[in-house]
Formats: structure tokens, C-alpha cells, sequence
């Protein structure tokens, strides 16, 4: 067969689709231990990566005195002027070279704009841009960030909503998925959907970790206002944007495009590197999880590596909003209830094991942690059925005697008359 190598460069935390050229060698043909024999080439695919644009450099020339008294007189003024934000100052400096406009001012080859773009003076950032050709929007520092990278990496949404309309047609697909991920990475959500309207293949992208947004998202449950368990299907189905915060749409709109792929598609977004939706459950990130289950209840049946659902994984770090689902799926509790890990716990062995530290550090003392403890236990009993308060998992232990076990260092006595 014939063998493909993909240079590509890792510097940043984005997925690349650019054209390749092909390098066809010719070789020996060799013979597989099947005894087939390959096609008597390889070939060796090598990426092209976009040229970087960037911005002029010559007034960072070395051994030019000329490029260097220059660079002291005005380029290091136009650095302390666009970190000030100080635009009449600024307006003064280019006016006696409008070169500085696209040159780099700093060793890291930064502009004016990057400058007081990271240093988040929108009034100037706009001045700067009323001067600028569109295409000058793009030039790149050393670390191939523009403008607008600076804008969103430090949050400004103003500025970064700003400037998009701007530069996004002349992006090219690696540093707009860069762009799309700073957006999540830091909150600025309205521009990320701006982003996935205009390209909604940005919903499968994946990052430096392998991660799509989804991911990102799934383990951010403080993004998400509302931690309540209201009736969830009607919830989505129906109530307006308005109180919904804006990473759940965002969460929305990414999960609408996903659905469009095919089941074994998604599947496969969702469970690598990490399955998000055990990820998001973990952590009680029952908003997003809501969004994801309303719009596909079919993942109700998904399970972990260790053969846990959803309501299993929330018993076991008792997120009670999540757990309160299984009131809301009909018929399929039943089912879900009954199922058994890998190590043969039922969903009450889980409630039966100690919480985890965080949950149990939400109430102070061993008594009322103990008590915690056995309403959570009782609670769940309330939902399966007669049988499985007896069922013994691998270690022969009932959902009762593992509570016993698991909890043998509270001071506290059970009453079970």
C-alpha cells in the first residue's frame, strides 16, 4: 500500500486543511506477510502550510543605522502611545510615515494594531482600522497571531466583534478554527456563534487536544446559569433564547450541526478523546447535557468504560439535578435502573459508595455529612426495583452492606427499626 506522511506544523492549537503536494519515490516492491505484494512506490505527502503574512520588518533591520534611529524615534513613541490608547499622540507619529501602519514596532513583529489591540483601547483599535487596507487586518506577529487573535485572547468583545466582520474572508481555515477555540477558551460566545453561522463546519473542528468545542464546553458547568431540573423537554423544546445564557447557544447551535452528520459520525465526535458526555456529567453540567439529551434522548442509552449510563454516573457523584431526569424518560427508566456495571453494582451499589470529597465538603461535620449520605441513598431505593436492594455485585456485597462498609468511619449509628 502506499504509505502517506503528513508534515504539519503543531505550533498552534488548530486543525489544518491546506493543500498538499505529493512526492511519488520509487521503490523496491516488498512483500506483505500475507504474501501481497505492495505497489512498488510510497508516497510522501507533504503539507503546505500558508505563508504567514506578515508585516514589514525593515525598521528591524540589523546593521542599519538608519532602520535603528528611526525605529528609536518613532516606533518605540507608537508602542507607548497604542498601549496608553493615546490617539492624538499615535495620529501624530504616522502622519510622518504612514509605513508604521503596517510595520512591526516591537521585536515580536507586532503592529500598532496588535498593540492596542492586546491592550484592549477599542476607540483606537477603530482609528488604526479606518487607515488600514482590509488586508493589512491580517498581518501576523512571530506567533502568527493578528489583531483580532489579541482581541479575543484577551476577552475584549467589543473589539473582537469589531474587527471580525473585517478580516473573516480573508482568514485562511487554520486560523479561523485558531480563532473559533480562542473564542470558546475565553467566553466570547457571541462571536464564536457569529463564527459557526458563517462556517458551521467549525462545530466538528478539533483542537491541539483533539477536542471539539463540545468538549471544551462539556467541562465548564459555571458557564451554565441555570443548574435547575425543571421538565427538560419542554424546557428546550420551548422556552425562548432570552434567559438562556450564551454558552448553552452556543451549545445549541454546535449540537444542531452535528446531528446533521450521520449517527456513526457523531457517535465518534462525541466519544473522542473523551466521551463529553461522562465528562460533563462528572462535573453536574446539567444545562448542557439537558440541551444535548432534549434534542437526541437516544443518548440516555450510551454508557461508559465502565458500563454506566448517565443516571449511574450521576448517582455516583451525586448531582441531583441530573439523577432527577430519570423521572422525565418514561418508560426507559425501567431499563436504565436495571443495568449493572462492570463490577456488578446496580444504580444503588453507586448511591450505596461514599460521595466524593467535594460533595461531602458541602455540609460540615461527620454527622451531617452521614446524613447526607443516607437520604441520597434513600432516595435512589425509591426508583429501582424490590429485587435489587438484594443484588450482590462482584465482591458479594448487597447495595446495603457496601453503604455499611463504604461509611464504617462515620461516628454515627443507623436506625433501622
Amino acid at each position: 500500500m502506499a504509505t502517506q506522511i503528513n508534515l504539519v506544523s503543531m505550533s498552534s492549537p488548530q486543525a489544518q486543511h491546506v493543500p498538499a503536494a505529493e512526492i511519488r519515490l520509487m521503490a523496491g516492491a516488498s512483500t506483505t506477510g500475507q504474501g501481497i505484494q505492495s505497489p512498488p512506490h510510497h508516497v510522501i505527502r507533504i503539507t503546505n502550510l500558508p505563508q504567514p503574512k506578515t508585516p514589514s520588518l525593515y525598521l528591524l533591520e540589523e546593521n542599519n543605522g538608519e532602520a535603528r534611529e528611526k525605529y528609536l524615534r518613532l516606533c518605540v513613541p507608537l508602542h507607548k502611545a497604542a498601549l496608553r490608547g493615546d490617539w492624538k499622540t499615535a495620529k501624530s507619529i504616522l502622519s510622518e510615515d504612514e509605513k508604521l501602519l503596517t510595520a512591526s514596532i516591537t521585536k515580536g513583529w507586532e503592529t500598532a494594531l496588535h498593540i492596542a489591540a492586546g491592550a484592549r483601547h477599542v476607540h483606537f483599535v477603530k482609528e488604526l482600522v479606518q487607515m488600514m487596507d482590509a488586508e493589512d487586518l491580517a498581518l501576523q506577529d512571530n506567533k502568527k497571531n493578528t489583531a483580532l487573535s489579541f482581541a479575543a485572547a484577551t476577552g475584549t468583545s467589543e473589539m473582537a466583534e469589531y474587527l471580525y466582520p473585517r478580516t473573516h474572508e480573508i482568514f485562511d481555515e487554520g486560523d479561523r478554527n485558531a480563532l473559533f477555540f480562542t473564542c470558546v477558551d475565553t467566553g466570547l460566545y457571541d462571536l464564536a456563534m457569529q463564527m459557526l453561522g458563517n462556517y458551521t463546519t467549525l462545530a466538528t473542528v478539533r483542537n491541539g487536544a483533539n477536542e471539539t468545542a463540545l468538549h471544551v464546553l462539556a467541562r465548564r458547568p459555571s458557564e451554565f446559569a441555570n443548574q435547575s431540573s425543571g421538565l427538560w423537554i419542554w424546557k428546550f423544546a420551548y422556552k425562548g433564547n432570552s434567559k438562556q445564557t450564551k454558552a448553552l447557544q452556543l451549545v445549541q447551535q454546535l449540537w444542531k450541526e452535528i446531528l446533521k452528520l450521520d449517527d456513526q459520525v457523531v457517535m465518534s465526535l462525541i466519544k473522542y478523546p473523551s466521551q463529553l458526555l461522562f465528562d460533563a456529567t462528572r462535573l453536574g453540567n446539567f444545562e448542557f447535557l439537558a440541551a444535548l439529551l432534549s434534542a437526541y434522548p437516544d443518548l440516555f442509552w450510551e454508557l461508559d468504560e465502565n458500563k454506566r449510563s448517565i443516571i449511574h454516573v450521576a448517582v455516583l457523584h451525586r448531582h441531583a439535578s441530573i439523577f432527577n431526569l430519570v423521572h422525565e424518560i418514561g418508560f426507559i427508566k425501567d431499563f436504565i435502573t436495571a443495568m449493572s456495571d462492570d463490577e456488578d453494582n446496580n444504580i444503588l451499589h453507586l448511591a450505596a459508595k461514599l460521595a466524593p470529597q467535594n460533595q461531602l465538603n458541602l455540609v460540615s461535620g461527620a454527622a451531617l455529612q452521614m446524613q447526607r449520605e443516607l437520604v441520597w441513598f434513600e432516595e435512589v431505593k425509591k426508583i429501582v426495583q424490590p429485587l435489587s436492594t438484594e443484588m450482590k455485585n462482584k465482591k458479594g456485597k448487597t447495595p446495603r452492606e457496601l453503604f455499611t462498609s463504604e461509611h464504617k468511619g462515620y461516628c454515627i449509628r443507623e436506625n433501622h427499626g
